[in-house]
C-alpha cells in the first residue's frame, strides 16, 4: 500500500459528504487528498490556475463538455476522471471520452480510483515535459505544410520511377492539372514522350546514375499544359530511398516568361548593336578643314542609342554645309530614321541649292516613311569663307545663336518651319544671309544642355551656355564643346546628363 500520496483534486458539483467519501475511500488506498468542490464555470477556471493535479466528475455530457473545452483553452492535458454512474460506460461517457477525458471510474466500484488518478497524473506530467517538442514539431509541421500548399514550384513525390504519388497545388498553375487530378498517373501525363522526341524526359534524369546524374550543371526541359500548350520548365532532382524502396522529388519551376525575357534581351541586344553601329557611321569621322573657320561637333547620348545627328559636307571650296539635329525617342527605330534622314539631306544638297527646298522635299519623305508619333527637329546651315557668311533654315529644332567678342548674342537662328515628318504640305522657309565677324562663335546645339537640373531644382538655360563658352573662347572649338559639357555634368552632379546633348561650335579666324 502507498503512504499517503499527495493529491490535490477538483470535485464538481460535489457535495460535502461526496467529498469526505472520496477522501476515505483515497486514504484507504494510500493518498493523502486535498478535495476542492467547485460549482460554477468561474469557479473552475480560478482553481485551473492553482495547484491542481486532477479534476473528477460524475458523468453528465452536457456539462462535461463544456469543462472539457474549457481546459483544451486554457490548461491542454489536465487530467479529467469521468465518474459513472452505471457500472459499464455510458453514452455520456463515451461522448466525453471522445471530448478528451483521461478515463473513467464506476461509482460503485472505486477501489482503483486512486491508482487511476495517480496514472493520469503521471501521464500528464509526461505530457508537459514533451509540451517544447511537440510545440517545436507542431511548428516545423505547419511550416512544411505552408511550403508546400503556398510554394509556387510543382513539388512531386514520384515512386517507381514514373509514378506521381502526391503533387501540391501548385501544379494547377503550372500545368492546369488539379494535385489529385496528377496523383496517381505517370509523369508521361504531363511529358508525353511522342510529343518531346528531342529533349530530355524526366524519368531519364530519374533513371540516371549519380555520378552522369552529378555532372550535369543544369536542368532544364519542356512539358505539355492541360490545354496543349508547352511549358518550359527548369527542375531539381532529389533522389533518397522510402519504405526500402528508391524514390524522387521533383521541384518544378515554370520558367516559360522568363525564357521569353531571355530572348525579348538578346532580341533587344542585337538591335542595340545594329543600331550603335548606324549610329556612329552617322558622325563625320574628322571635322572639316574650312578655310577661316575652326570647325568641331561632338554628340553626348544620354543613353546606349541617342537621338541626335550632326553632319558636315562640302558643297566646293568656298561653301559647307552643316547639319544638326534631333529625331524623337531612342534605339533602333530612332536610329534608321536618322540614318534614312542624312542620306536624304546628303542627295539632296548636291542636287538642290537652295536650303528651303532641300528641307521641303526632305520632310515629304519623311512623312511617307515615319510613324505619327516620330519627328525630326533640324538646322541645315550652308557657311561661306569669302565673306565669311551664312544662310540656314530651321525645321522646329533649337534656335542656335551668334556671341560676339563682348560674350553677348548678336542674333539667334530661330524657326523656319516646323519639324520634320508631320505635314508634307509644309513648305519651308530659309533666312537670309548673315554676316560674320572676326571672333564669332556660331554656336547649333540641341536641347540636352538647356533643360538640365542641380541637384536644387535650378535650371542650367541658355545664360549659363552662353557664359561658359565665352569663358572658354581662346581654346579650341572641340575643348569648348568639352568645356560646355564638363560644365553641365558639374552644375547637375551626375556623371552624364539626362537628355543627349549634340554641340556644333564655329569659330571665325578672320
Amino acid at each position: 500500500m502507498r503512504n499517503n500520496v499527495p493529491l490535490n483534486l477538483l470535485l464538481v458539483d460535489g457535495s460535502s459528504e461526496e467529498n469526505a467519501n472520496l477522501k476515505l475511500i483515497l486514504k484507504g488506498q494510500g493518498y493523502e487528498s486535498v478535495i476542492e468542490n467547485v460549482n460554477t464555470y468561474a469557479e473552475f477556471r480560478e482553481h485551473l490556475k492553482g495547484n491542481v493535479d486532477a479534476v473528477l466528475s460524475e458523468s453528465d455530457s452536457s456539462k462535461n463538455l463544456r469543462l472539457l473545452s474549457i481546459i483544451k483553452a486554457e490548461n491542454p492535458g489536465m487530467p479529467f476522471i469521468v465518474i459513472s454512474k452505471n457500472n459499464v460506460p455510458s453514452r455520456e461517457v463515451i461522448d466525453e471520452m471522445k471530448a478528451g477525458a483521461s478515463n473513467y471510474a464506476f461509482r460503485d466500484d472505486l477501489k482503483g480510483l486512486g491508482t487511476t488518478i495517480e496514472k493520469e497524473i503521471n501521464a500528464f506530467h509526461e505530457y508537459q515535459k514533451d509540451l517544447p517538442y511537440q510545440k517545436e514539431l507542431k511548428e516545423r509541421a505547419d511550416r512544411y505544410r505552408s511550403l508546400w500548399e503556398n510554394s509556387r514550384d510543382a513539388l512531386m513525390l514520384i515512386t517507381d520511377k514514373t509514378i506521381i504519388s502526391v503533387c501540391n497545388p501548385a501544379v494547377e498553375t503550372i500545368f492546369g492539372y488539379p494535385s489529385e487530378a496528377l496523383n496517381g498517373q505517370p509523369l508521361s501525363t504531363i511529358q508525353p514522350a511522342d510529343k518531346f522526341k528531342d529533349i530530355p524526359l524526366l524519368t531519364d534524369y530519374i533513371e540516371m546514375d549519380k555520378e552522369e546524374f552529378n555532372s550535369l550543371p543544369h536542368f532544364e526541359t519542356q512539358a505539355l499544359h492541360k490545354d496543349g500548350h508547352v511549358v518550359d520548365i527548369e527542375f531539381f532532382v532529389d533522389k533518397f530511398t522510402l519504405d526500402g524502396k528508391p524514390a524522387t522529388t521533383l521541384t518544378i519551376r515554370d520558367i516559360t516568361q522568363w525564357k521569353r525575357t531571355q530572348a525579348e534581351q538578346i532580341k533587344n541586344k542585337e538591335q542595340i548593336r545594329i543600331a550603335q553601329q548606324i549610329h556612329k557611321k552617322l558622325y563625320p569621322e574628322t571635322y572639316p578643314n574650312f578655310h577661316g573657320y575652326d570647325i568641331a561637333g561632338i554628340s553626348y547620348p544620354a543613353e546606349e542609342i541617342g537621338g541626335d545627328y550632326f553632319d558636315f559636307f562640302e558643297q566646293g571650296r568656298n561653301s559647307l554645309d552643316i547639319v544638326i539635329g534631333d529625331v524623337s525617342g531612342h534605339g533602333l527605330g530612332p536610329a534608321i530614321l536618322m540614318a534614312e534622314t542624312r542620306a536624304y539631306l546628303r542627295v539632296l544638297s548636291r542636287n538642290r541649292e537652295y536650303l528651303n527646298e532641300i528641307l521641303t522635299r526632305t520632310n515629304q519623305v519623311l512623312v511617307e516613311d515615319m510613324d505619327a508619333n516620330r519627328y525630326v527637329t533640324l538646322t541645315l546651315l550652308r557657311l561661306i569663307s569669302r565673306p565669311s557668311a551664312f544662310i540656314y533654315a530651321n525645321a522646329g529644332h533649337t534656335p542656335g545663336f551668334i556671341i560676339g567678342l563682348d560674350g553677348q548674342v548678336r542674333q539667334k537662328l530661330t524657326r523656319t518651319g516646323i519639324v520634320l515628318g508631320r505635314k508634307a504640305d509644309t513648305i519651308y522657309k530659309q533666312s537670309e544671309y548673315i554676316a560674320l565677324e572676326e571672333g564669332d562663335i556660331l554656336v547649333l546645339l540641341t536641347d540636352g544642355m538647356q533643360e538640365i537640373f542641380s541637384p536644387d531644382g535650378e535650371m542650367f538655360g541658355t545664360e549659363r551656355i552662353i557664359k561658359t563658352i565665352h569663358e572658354n573662347r581662346e581654346r579650341p572649338s572641340k575643348e569648348i564643346i568639352e568645356a560646355l559639357y564638363k560644365a553641365g555634368t558639374d552644375f547637375s552632379q551626375t556623371p552624364t546628363l539626362d537628355d543627349d546633348f549634340t554641340c556644333i561650335i564655329i569659330k571665325v579666324k578672320h
